[in-house]
């Protein structure tokens, strides 16, 4: 559903969303790609949580960033899986490895995700709550900065820079 690419060119990273692009309470991985394998080939997966919607590679190359869906719109009303809010899970990438290094909630139903121009801001697109939330990288750990941008419409695509 969305593919990500490291900047030096050889990991590629691919995001699942499972249940035809809804949540269903399962977890969903990301997988990560060898792209300097002949052929390219999948080398790992990461457990990120219940449907993965964005994912984006930070310029510097030392994490990814994810958006979790986590039933925060589209779980039927009462199930058990159902969250008020989704997620970013924070994905760190260090010697062609790729591990998870935590998650932070957002807003509902994030899609859209971007890091800043030089790695340490992550911003996801809430399409359900109509907001962007700002979450800062700190020692290898995202913090909410509890600076939400207000927004008129449901974002859906986020994008900053050359990402």
């Amino acid at each position: 559903y969305t593919v990500a690419v490291t900047p030096n060119g050889r990991l590629g990273l691919a995001g699942a969303t499972g249940n035809q692009a809804t949540s269903d309470g399962n977890i969903d991985p990301v997988s990560v790609i060898d792209l300097a394998a002949a052929p390219p080939r999948t080398v790992d997966f990461v457990a990120t949580g219940d449907s993965v919607e964005g994912l984006v590679v930070s310029p510097r190359g030392d994490y990814a960033a994810a958006t979790i869906l986590q039933g925060s719109l589209d779980a039927p009303r009462g199930a058990w899986f159902a969250h008020r809010t989704g997620s970013v899970a924070l994905l760190r990438i260090a010697d062609d490895k790729v591990t998870l290094a935590g998650r932070t909630d957002v807003g509902a139903f994030p899609q859209g995700v971007a890091f800043s121009p030089d790695g340490n801001w992550v911003y996801a697109g809430n399409f359900a709550s109509r907001s962007i939330s700002v979450l800062h990288l700190e020692n290898g750990k995202l913090v909410d900065t509890r600076a939400d941008i207000p927004l008129p419409g449901p974002p859906a695509a986020l994008r900053v820079g050359s990402q």
